[in-house]
């Protein structure tokens, strides 16, 4: 998430995670069960500093049970958003920072400034990262030149979300393309940039763009050769757009008070929807969600390496990653971490993803500064059409 668009939504991630992370405080409804804490540390020893999202108080939590598991001590810098953890790993001096969160869509940006060296695989257990995440791969997205710079820890999705009239839109049949299909004009909510990707990823499958869709992020010709097709169709069906949202309020709105029967909407409005009673369902399409990512990256002046292999090991594992996952309100990249809650939060979770559909997660590409500047500029043309 390297543009400010970005950043401001995970902003707003932020905000909502915190609003729902003071449910989990007073229920402790996402916990299946406390994670067991060893009385003893580990042979293990030292601390670690690592650059993170701030503004969440149960990263302490995680930390505490690091330490009592390994004796290390987690030395937490925080940041609110992506764009200001790069420019403070940026400005860091030599061995000040061992570890940095990252977003798979800025992930370029790191190796590119120097500031990051490559992930040793031998000394990770990648096997613990569920299926279709970055790095279980290799070559995948998480890699830059061939080598593998980032291990995933946490992930969300953006997908379909249906009324309860809706019928036979299921997880198998739901699609993107139900978002310009005629039968719902005038009931569908989306992003306006998620809506042309979408639509994109639609034509790309029909044979019905010029180049691969992935294409319109190398360079600004291909881009517009792809937008401008893309662009083109998606106008042809501007009726169907009742509302577009640009955050969790307008898009539970869209559905609550605007009318609408369809949408392109983050997981979080979903569980929002059903939280409120409106059985609104969310469901993963047929062509794979929308995935945002974080991750680690280890920086190329640490000087405190053996534990950041170390932290990345223990966060891996299920009964840790479930923790650092609830402590963000996303979730954990660990394989089998979503059986380890309960309540309308794991119930969400297990129906929004079952194993298939986080093995088909579209990962938003790296998106340099031009073509976040150009995606901005078919936005608005489609918004003003």
């Amino acid at each position: 998430m390297n543009s400010t668009e970005e950043g401001a939504k995970m902003k707003n991630l932020i905000v909502n995670r915190r609003s729902v992370l003071k449910g989990a405080v007073a229920t402790g409804a996402f916990l299946a069960a406390p994670a067991i804490i060893s009385s003893k540390a580990l042979a293990s020893s030292g601390e670690l500093n690592l650059l993170t999202y701030a503004g969440f108080p149960l990263h302490k939590d995680v930390f505490d049970a690091f330490k009592a598991d390994t004796g290390i001590t987690v030395n937490e810098i925080g940041q609110p958003d992506s764009d200001s953890i790069l420019a403070q790993a940026k400005l860091a001096n030599p061995g000040e920072l061992d570890l940095v969160e990252a977003t798979i869509t800025n992930l370029p940006v790191y190796p590119a400034s120097g500031i990051v060296q490559p992930l040793d695989p031998a000394k990770l257990e990648l096997a613990n990262t569920s299926k279709g995440m970055p790095g279980t791969v290799e070559g995948d997205s998480a890699y830059v030149g061939g080598k593998l710079y980032y291990m995933s820890a946490l992930w969300g999705g953006e997908g379909m979300a249906y009324a309860s009239d809706v019928k036979d839109h299921e997880f198998g049949s739901a699609s993107l393309a139900d978002l310009f299909d005629p039968q719902f004009e005038g009931q569908v909510t989306l992003r306006p940039y998620s809506g042309l990707a979408a639509l994109g990823r639609v034509m790309e499958a029909e044979g019905k763009l010029p180049k691969p869709y992935l294409d319109a992020y190398k360079d600004e010709a291909s881009m517009r050769a792809v937008y401008d097709v893309i662009l083109a169709e998606a106008v042809k069906h501007k009726k169907n757009v009742a509302q577009f949202w640009t955050n969790d309020n307008e898009g539970i709105g869209a559905f609550t008070t605007n009318g609408c029967r369809v949408g392109l909407v983050w997981e979080s409005i979903g569980r929002s929807l059903g939280d409120q009673g409106t059985n609104v369902r969310w469901v993963t399409p047929k062509e794979g969600a929308f995935g945002w990512n974080q991750g680690y990256v280890l920086t190329k002046s640490a000087k405190n390496v053996d534990q950041a292999y170390e932290y990345l090991r223990w966060i891996s594992r299920p009964k840790n990653g479930v923790r650092w996952g609830v402590a963000n309100q996303g979730l954990s990249s660990a394989a089998g971490s979503i059986d380890l809650l309960t309540g309308p939060f794991k119930d969400f979770s297990v129906k929004a993803y079952p194993p298939e559909a986080v093995a088909k997660m579209w990962w938003w590409p790296a998106q340099e500064p031009w073509f976040i500047k150009l995606r901005g500029e078919y936005s608005d043309r489609f918004r003003s059409a």
